[in-house]
């Protein structure tokens, strides 16, 4: 007899790898219902080992830092649950949640932008480069100029620090 069952798990229980998270399958998947998750599970058998429990507190979006966080540790836990199997039937659940962090950290998190010449100086330390090595830009003392601020780059710059360092132009702009 095949069974279709719902568990809704404990968020503690949820949070800490719980065993029944462990022992899913390609038979189960996550869903996501307004902003609570659960698991449906195909049985086959008569399935009343699997009491469906409630969550005390559902997942959702994050509201503030302290949910922020246990979205962040579920994450985690959740990755070491799943490894490196892009198949995993929780991979959907760690895209969901990925999702809202994400979301939390545009809105709340916001990253500064860097300025084209203090990408320069970044790209310059990464790839082990002086200020010489870079002879489409200028001079040594054009380089520093750039790199002190006392000299914007000009759009000749840009592009052939773009095809030098193989990214987009807008990286410098």
């Amino acid at each position: 007899m095949t069974a279709k069952t719902v568990k809704r798990l404990p968020l503690s229980e949820f949070l800490k790898g719980s065993e029944y998270l462990k022992t899913l399958n390609a038979r189960t998947s996550c869903s996501l219902t307004g902003e609570s998750v659960g698991f449906e599970s195909v049985c086959f058998g008569s399935g009343a080992d699997q009491s469906p429990g409630i969550f005390p507190r559902s997942l959702h979006r994050p509201e503030n830092e302290d949910d922020y966080d246990a979205l962040v540790l579920a994450v985690d836990e959740l990755l070491e649950i799943t490894g490196d199997d892009e198949s995993h039937p929780l991979m959907s659940l760690v895209d969901i949640i990925g999702d809202w962090i994400e979301e939390w950290d545009h809105t709340n998190h916001p990253m500064a932008q860097a300025s084209g010449e203090e990408v320069l100086g970044y790209m310059m330390r990464e790839h082990g480069l002086t200020q010489s090595d870079l002879p489409g830009v200028g001079t040594q003392s054009v380089v520093s100029e750039i790199l002190s601020g006392k000299r914007k780059l000009n759009l000749r710059q840009i592009r052939w620090l773009a095809e030098r360092f193989n990214v987009p132009i807008d990286v410098f702009t």
